[in-house]
């Protein structure tokens, strides 16, 4: 997982990576020759948040009831990046030629507000 330490504080809906990774890796059969596999980029571009999850599992393989469900829970990822951040977020699903999937997330990277931090908490006060 590359995770920019900037990144660490963006605010993101609960509940969006755990569906996208599961959309990846669920009922996939493996690449020939490669372990089944997932690689989780997130990093500030300009004023966004980029997350893309990367998969060497093999989307073209999916039975449609499958690939009905895997559509349906990034759906669900889609709705609540929509919530969250209205037009200003996008979603893409790519399926790549050497059979990995890539899932990339888009939206205004916004900094969540940390509680302040008390006097006990700082080592100073009375």
């Amino acid at each position: 997982m590359d995770v920019h330490l900037q990144v660490r504080r963006a605010l993101m809906p609960h509940f969006v990576l755990q569906p996208v990774v599961e959309a990846i890796m669920t009922g996939h059969d493996p690449i020939p020759g490669k372990s089944p596999g997932i690689v989780i980029i997130a990093r500030k571009e300009a004023e966004s948040l980029m997350i893309v999850v990367t998969g060497t599992s093999c989307a073209d393989s999916l039975p449609a009831t499958e690939a009905q469900n895997r559509d349906g829970a990034l759906e669900a990822v889609r709705e609540r990046m929509r919530q969250q951040f209205g037009n200003a977020q996008s979603s893409s699903i790519e399926n790549s030629p050497d059979g990995s999937v890539r899932i990339t997330l888009l939206c205004p990277f916004i900094e969540k507000s940390m509680p302040s931090e008390t006097p006990a908490e700082t080592g100073s006060g009375t």
